[in-house]
Formats: structure tokens, sequence, C-alpha cells
């Protein structure tokens, strides 16, 4: 099929369901979808004993340019204010997974930095989530995978965008 018979065919294509249909299967899809993968991320972690959350934390300071990042720019980065961050920041502090530095130039300024352990937890992690996912590959094929990933991605900016409508 040539370029302008699939823009033809695309554009011909018409909506499978009325927007009552429509809406009915968003929100059951996204319960499913919301359940299963809440499932998936806990057996992510359960082993470390945090959140994905935190992980997610220690995955963004391990892959950071110079491996520390500011309470600012990972509140920026995970879309929430820096007090919903703190929250999970306590937890890594006290369990020496990460640590808290006040640059002595400007207080203003919180860096954060992993600990060795707090390294070895986040290798750990990835490694068997990158075993889950080559299998998770082998099945769904990586071409469906990073056309999942872009809709995906496009379907978090369109609730973003559409966050602040009232009702």
């Amino acid at each position: 099929m040539g370029l302008e018979e699939l823009k033809t065919d695309t554009m011909e294509k018409k909506a499978k369901y009325d927007d009552t249909e429509l809406f009915e299967k968003v929100l059951v899809g996204m319960s499913w979808l919301e359940s299963h993968l809440r499932e998936i991320i806990q057996t992510m972690v359960e082993d470390a004993d945090i959140s994905f959350e935190q992980f997610l934390i220690l995955y963004y300071l391990d892959h950071s340019s110079e491996h520390r990042i500011t309470v600012k720019e990972l509140a920026a980065d995970r879309h929430v204010s820096s007090s919903a961050i703190s929250r999970k920041l306590t937890y890594l502090i006290n369990n020496d997974l990460i640590v808290l530095n006040i640059d002595p130039y400007d207080r203003r300024y919180r860096y954060l930095t992993l600990t060795p352990k707090g390294e070895s937890v986040a290798k750990l992690i990835e490694k068997v989530n990158e075993e889950r996912l080559g299998k998770f590959l082998d099945e769904f094929g990586r071409i469906r995978t990073s056309e999942l990933t872009d809709e995906l991605r496009m379907v978090s900016k369109v609730l973003v965008d559409t966050k602040e409508i009232k009702g």
C-alpha cells in the first residue's frame, strides 16, 4: 500500500463507536489498565521494600548526567509538587538510599544523590525489569511496543492538556 493509499484509507476510517459507547469503553479500559498496571508495578519493586515512585526517584538519579538532581527538578519531571516528592524522599533518606545535600552557596538548592546502597537497589530492580521487558518484547514485539509507547505519550499529553476542563 502506497503513502497516498494509506492517507486515503486513514481519512476514510470512521469511528467504531458513538461518543457514549466510546466514553464507556475508555472508562472501562482505563480502569482495567490502572488496576493491572498497579499490580505489575508493585511486583517490580516488592523485593526492594520501596514504592514504584521511590524506585523512579532512584532510577532518575542513577541516570541523571551528574548523578544528582534538585528536589525541584525531580518534582517538575514527575509533575508533582515539591512537598509530594519530599514525602517519598524521607523514606529513601532514612533508609540510606539517597542523600540530600544543601548547596552551601545557595541554600535554596537541595541536591539529591544516590548512596552506594541506593545505586545497588536501583540496578537490581532495573536488571529484573529488563528481563521482564525482554520477555514482553518477545511476545508483543518491538514495533508494537514502540507504537504503544508513542500512543501512551500522546494520551498522557492530552490528559494533561484537558486536566483543567471542569464540568
